[in-house]
Parts: C-alpha cells; structure tokens; sequence
C-alpha cells in the first residue's frame, strides 16, 4: 500500500471509530476503507481486473482503487474512480497524494456563494494542505494553504450553457490544466476497464484496457444529459449521480 495511506491510518485519519475529530473527511468518500478490511472486501462485482484494490467508497456505491497493474513509484498506483453503474473507471491520478490533490481542487472549484459556505471551505482548505504536507510536502500542499486565503470567484465553464454559472477559489478548467500539466493528459479523459456492468454477462480480463480519448468534435457523446442540479454534463445516460455537485437521484429515472 503507498506509505501515505498507511501513514494515514496509523494517525487514525482513516477510522472513524476513533476520533471523529482526526477523521478525514472528504465529501467524495464516504468511507475510507481501514487496511483491515482491504483483504476480505468484496465489490460485489463480476469480473473485477486482477490487482484492483479499493480504499474508499462514495455514498452511491462508487470506489476509490489503485490499479496494482500501473505501478508508477515504489509502492505507488494509478489512482482509479471506479464507477458502480459503469464497467469504465476514470483514471484520476498516477499516486495516492496526486489523487487526494486532485479531489481537494474539485472540491473547491464549485461550491455555495454563502459567508458560511466560504468560510467552510477555506478550513476544509487548510485542513487539507495540512493532511497533505504530511505526506507529500511541498508546492501541491502549499497550494491548497494559498487558495484558501484567496477570494471566490464567479465563472463561466465553457462546455456548460451560457447561463450556467460556477464559483470557487479555481475554475474547473484550471484544475484541467494542473492535472495535465503535473499528472500528464492522460489522467483527463482516459478509461479503464474495471468490471463488468451486472447485466454485460460474465467478463474475465488480465490486462488492463485504456480508452483512447474521444477527439473534440466528437465530444458530447462522451457524455449523459446535464446533471438537474448544476447542469453539469453527466458521465453517462444512465448516472444516478453527479460527480461535480453530489446530487443523487438512484431509485429515481435518469436525469433528462
């Protein structure tokens, strides 16, 4: 496992039966997973690809995983958002401390317009750059300590309707920029084989599969209908969550 997970856990960030004060918190992950539990867990899937290993879930049933097959640094993996409705997993980031990076600048690129909402994130912020110096010191935790003493702004993404509107201390489209230029592009659009979906029939798979990336004019069919809270485009038709904004409508039609 990377020594920043299990650094983590010995401090007790990782197990909410300690303190919940020391807890990590993290609004994409629901629940780290304690290194006790990795061995025996079970995705409830068929044909998950050899090496998988999960360390976290959201609240919709999604993993967080590292890809043991891409093995980048001494005890370091791809990162994977490995998708429950889904037999594709995004490829977040190339190690643990690049993957938590990444999920701390999505978190802040979009949030409420509130004093209160603001100022939560700012804490969230320090909180983080603190967690991460830990583990992995230097300019990405120094950026999180700068963008919570930065002002919010309010922005426009492009891919979005022109109404739309997002504000935070970075755009998203920054974050894309970051990921590409500290991870490299394929950690933006590429796909993984994971699983195989309940109802795809039975699938086995020793080698990992990556999606080429789908050229600009052909972009909007990488994508479901706009998310009904933020407008977001979802992952797929069938998304019964909104990766940017949280909202969850499983049991409920897709969004439309």
């Amino acid at each position: 496992m990377p020594r920043g997970y299990r650094d983590w856990s010995l401090n007790g960030y990782t197990d909410y039966r300690g303190s919940m004060e020391r807890y990590l918190w993290l609004p994409q992950l629901k629940k780290w997973l304690r290194p006790d539990e990795i061995p025996e867990y079970d995705f409830n899937r068929i044909g998950v690809i050899p090496g998988l290993i999960p360390f976290g879930r959201t609240g919709s049933g999604d993993h967080w995983c590292w890809n043991t097959q891409v093995n980048n640094s001494e005890s370091e993996y791809d990162v994977l958002g490995c998708w429950y409705d889904e037999e594709l997993a995004d490829r977040v980031a190339p190690t643990f401390p690049a993957w938590f990076y990444r999920i701390c600048l999505n978190e802040v690129c979009d949030f409420g317009t509130t004093n209160e909402a603001i100022e939560e994130s700012r804490g969230y912020l320090r909180l983080w750059s603190q967690r991460l110096s830990e583990i992995h010191p230097g300019r990405w935790a120094d950026h999180l300590l700068r963008l919570s003493e930065a002002q919010p702004t309010l922005y426009h993404h492009p891919k979005l309707l022109a109404h739309i509107q997002s504000f935070g201390f970075i755009t998203s489209m920054k974050v894309d920029e970051i990921v590409a230029e500290e991870f490299g592009p394929l950690y933006i659009d590429q796909k993984v084989a994971w699983s195989a979906e309940e109802n795809f029939g039975t699938f086995t798979s020793t080698t990992v599969k990556i999606k080429k990336p789908i050229p600009d004019d052909l972009e909007e069919l990488n994508h479901g209908p706009p998310c009904p809270k933020c407008r977001t485009p979802l992952r797929t038709a069938k998304a019964k969550q909104c990766f940017k904004c949280g909202a969850d409508w499983h049991g409920q039609p897709a969004a439309e």
